[in-house]
């Protein structure tokens, strides 16, 4: 696996989680201003907003990125049929906003969902010569937008909670973080010029779109369904918990899956397109087992710690006033772990441009989640939901390897029996140290050293490829560090 792919991959990652971490205070101060109802208005009303969200991303970026020809036609028509699908995307909500509040006896949703409507109709202006410099393997402009905007997302948030104690708070911090995207779209990159589009292309355009609008139309209700369920059946307050535990579990995972699969979408996408169909086999069998090992080095151990020290994380990060959302958080790090293999194989069906296998895949979710959610409601139960999301995730894992094995030969069998090993291991490991040491500081310190060391010497007795590559980019900085240092004294 080239370097390159790595050192975008970190890159994304280190950027992200600068902004995530920004994010994360924000949550943590804004947490002991607001209380767990606030939390339960927010998601009501993102249950709207997170559909206009997947109708908005549908496969414009991908098919700019996947594209072997681009021109300025193109992308102007590009421009205007995104502009149009956000505009109109806008004007639904605002006017159902008033509908969905009175169904759901919540005049407070009502307001959130006219507030936040806009953010939609500001990111169908974004800058698109952003999405280009991402073709290119640049992506400095997409860092600076992140971490700006995140910066003025939270400072906004912070100085609303601190003054008006509301959930409107949130609300403008997300409305203040789409107006600073789309500023910043247009100063860190010259602004792209739409000239005129084609009607010609509108319906290629579309017609290469529609599996993304059929699977992201399965996949809102794939993970917000439930969130609908729980607020129409038991309470905000209970949305709340659940709405809080995974956003909190959810920070890490979507970061390190978020960076290194748009990273290799990317590189995977243009080394396809550089290469004959008799090679995409073997090109796509390396990148899978890379990025599964990626996936058990980052993200199992520490998912495997936060379970087993749900209680101590997260009164650390949010106070004694959430300690009661534990359990659920608990369950929601093994959900986070299954999900993130997920993620692999649907960057992979997107760069050999087969969206509609990721719908089909999106379809068997809905299902299984569906059955979860009877049982919740007839047993009035919404753990149901909560251990429903590990079982979906890891059957919907089960069925790429299926898909992939079924066109490249690639038994990954062996591969996600051997993480579900680790999950195990690790587990084991931190229920062990958290249950013998009475400080759970000491021993989360303990596991963190024990963790480094065995991935240091079983990566290089074994010769696990990322690791290796991450000792050798560490080591290459280190001594690029010291020969400034030496040639700065010389001088």
């Amino acid at each position: 696996m080239p370097t390159k792919l790595l050192k975008n991959s970190l890159f994304l990652s280190f950027s992200r989680f600068f902004a995530r971490g920004l994010g994360l205070i924000s949550t943590f101060i804004v947490a002991r201003l607001l209380t767990p109802e606030d939390y339960g208005v927010i998601a009501i009303a993102m249950i709207v907003q997170d559909f206009a969200f997947r109708m908005q991303n549908i496969g414009f970026t991908q098919n700019i990125v996947t594209s072997k020809t681009i021109d300025n036609i193109f992308m102007s028509t590009i421009f205007y049929t995104r502009l149009s699908l956000f505009a109109l995307l806008t004007t639904c909500i605002y006017l159902s906003s008033t509908y969905f509040g009175d169904w759901m006896n919540s005049s407070e949703v009502t307001e959130v969902l006219r507030l936040i409507c806009w953010v939609i109709l500001f990111n169908g202006l974004m800058n698109l010569n952003v999405v280009l410099q991402t073709k290119k393997n640049n992506f400095i402009p997409e860092i600076k937008i992140a971490i700006f905007s995140k910066v003025v997302a939270v400072m906004v948030t912070i100085i609303s909670a601190y003054y008006t104690k509301s959930y409107l708070a949130l609300a403008m911090g997300m409305l203040a973080e789409a107006i600073s995207q789309l500023i910043f779209s247009y100063l860190v990159v010259p602004p792209f010029k739409p000239s005129n589009g084609s009607f010609k292309q509108v319906k290629p355009l579309l017609n290469f779109s529609k599996w993304f609008f059929y699977q992201n139309l399965i996949m809102f209700f794939n993970t917000k369904i439930y969130h609908l369920i729980i607020a129409k059946f038991f309470s905000e307050k209970i949305l709340g918990y659940v709405s809080m535990a995974t956003n909190i579990v959810q920070m890490y995972s979507q970061e390190i899956t978020a960076a290194f699969d748009k990273a290799n979408f990317t590189f995977l996408s243009k080394k396809l397109n550089e290469s004959c169909k008799t090679e995409h086999s073997k090109i796509i069998s390396e990148n899978l087992k890379y990025l599964i090992g990626v996936k058990n080095i980052l993200i199992i151990p520490v998912y495997c710690y936060c379970a087993v020290y749900s209680e101590f994380v997260v009164t650390l990060l949010l106070g004694d006033n959430w300690s009661k959302i534990s359990p659920i958080f608990s369950i929601m790090c093994f959900a986070a772990i299954a999900l993130s293999y997920e993620t692999v194989f649907r960057t992979v069906f997107n760069a050999i441009r087969e969206p509609k296998v990721n719908f089909k895949l999106a379809t068997v979710r809905l299902f299984c989640l569906t059955v979860a959610m009877i049982l919740s409601i007839n047993a009035n139960d919404y753990w149901y939901i909560l251990y429903g999301i590990i079982i979906t995730n890891l059957a919907i894992t089960s069925a790429s390897i299926c898909y992939i094995y079924k066109h490249t030969q690639l038994n990954l069998i062996k591969s996600l029996l051997n993480s579900l090993v680790q999950v195990f291991l690790f587990t084991l490991g931190a229920y062990l140290l958290n249950s013998t040491l009475e400080s759970q500081l000491f021993s989360s310190f303990l596991y963190w050293i024990l963790v480094i060391n065995l991935l240091i010497i079983v990566g290089k007795k074994m010769k696990i490829p990322f690791i290796l590559d991450i000792l050798d980019i560490t080591s290459n900085l280190v001594i690029s560090f010291f020969q400034r240092i030496i040639g700065i004294k010389n001088k």
